[in-house]
């Protein structure tokens, strides 16, 4: 009897220690969860989440408890929810790993690269997501860089050859006006056509980096207040409205006229997209390494097959745009070494531009 219960109790206390082991590795591994930077969820295959860690609250803004029991692929962006759905249904035994864009709960998204591996015996599918957001701006800021690097080679070895040409076939046209007065309508309506077909010339040229720049200490405010009364004339002629909102210190150093070609472009892009009675706003502000110059407008928001590719000449979603303004602006942008950064949503867009800082 006595070696009985000596057995049971061994067995007993084994148990006790077994018990104990699986809570420790229990708590050790909830607790590594709380400690990662990274998002960790599990889900099953209805897409319903099981469990999921704190880091979505420092991530997408959601607190654990709101997500818990919801579909996370009703997170996944509308134009890559069915790519996600397939790559999971193909690959139910085996981990994957892929890329997609999460809702924040501000209802932006930011880009995730997710790793998702089954667990077979449970039917479910644990997964961890890592925030790439910052990595593919950057990545996507070094593209278009080297498009406009490669579109600036372009403008200024074929600018000036096709402008020539253009410019002898304009003087023509001016003689025939005054012999041919019969024809006197249709020979100015190519005098037009060309004139605008000089003038995309003209831009597509600024996009070139070997300009000749003329860098000067200015200030911003000045430049945007002698810019004032030709953009609230146009504001005015459309129903529309401009405020300015300058900082008292905004020196830089700078081509103004560049610096000015870049304000209007913002300027008339933000009036053209808003609807009558709104107000477009000119902001400057300063910290101690930037100057930051911005451009809200009230309008509907930036399309996203254009906002991807934004900055790429002759991509727009004008009926009758060129795509070079905005073009043009980042060029000019990164010839005064600043940044452009854009916030869009269906209440508007904000265009920034952080220029570095040279004077006090």
């Amino acid at each position: 009897m006595s070696h009985w219960l000596e057995d049971q109790n061994s067995s007993l206390e084994g148990a006790n220690r077994n018990t104990f082991l699986t809570k420790e590795k229990l708590f050790e591994s909830e607790h590594f969860a709380e400690l990662s930077l990274d998002i960790l969820l599990v889900h099953d295959y209805n897409w319903q989440i099981i469990t999921i860690n704190s880091a979505i609250e420092e991530i997408l803004g959601f607190k654990p408890e709101e997500v818990i029991g919801k579909r996370c692929i009703d997170l996944v962006h509308p134009e890559e929810r069915e790519n996600v759905q397939n790559i999971i249904a193909e690959n139910t035994k085996k981990k994957v790993k892929y890329k997609n864009r999460i809702l924040c709960k501000d209802g932006t998204y930011k880009w995730f690269q997710l790793n998702a591996i089954p667990i077979e015996k449970e039917n479910r599918i644990f997964v961890v997501g890592r925030d790439v957001t910052e990595k593919e701006r950057m990545m996507e800021q070094l593209k278009k860089s080297e498009r406009l690097n490669l579109i600036s080679q372009l403008a200024a070895g074929l600018g000036h050859e096709i402008r020539n040409p253009l410019q002898s076939v304009r003087g023509f046209l001016q003689l025939f006006v005054k012999k041919y007065q019969n024809e006197k309508e249709h020979l100015e309506l190519m005098i037009s056509e060309l004139d605008r077909a000089n003038h995309i010339i003209t831009e597509f040229l600024s996009l070139s980096k070997n300009r000749s720049k003329n860098p000067v200490p200015l200030n911003l405010n000045s430049v945007v207040a002698n810019l004032f009364p030709l953009i609230q004339a146009k504001a005015f002629t459309e129903g529309k409205d401009v405020r300015l909102d300058l900082n008292i210190s905004a020196n830089i150093i700078g081509d103004e006229e560049e610096l000015k070609q870049l304000i209007l472009n913002f300027a008339q892009n933000g009036i053209e997209a808003m609807e009558p009675q709104k107000t477009l706003t000119i902001r400057t502000a300063s910290d101690q390494s930037y100057v930051l110059l911005t451009v809200i407008d009230e309008g509907k928001g930036i399309p996203s097959e254009v906002y991807s590719k934004m900055g790429t000449p002759f991509v727009t979603s004008k009926a009758d745009g060129t795509g070079l303004g905005l073009a043009v602006c980042y060029s000019i942008a990164e010839r005064h070494k600043a940044k452009i950064e854009v916030e869009t949503s269906s209440n508007g867009t904000s265009f920034s531009v952080k220029f570095p800082k040279k004077l006090k």
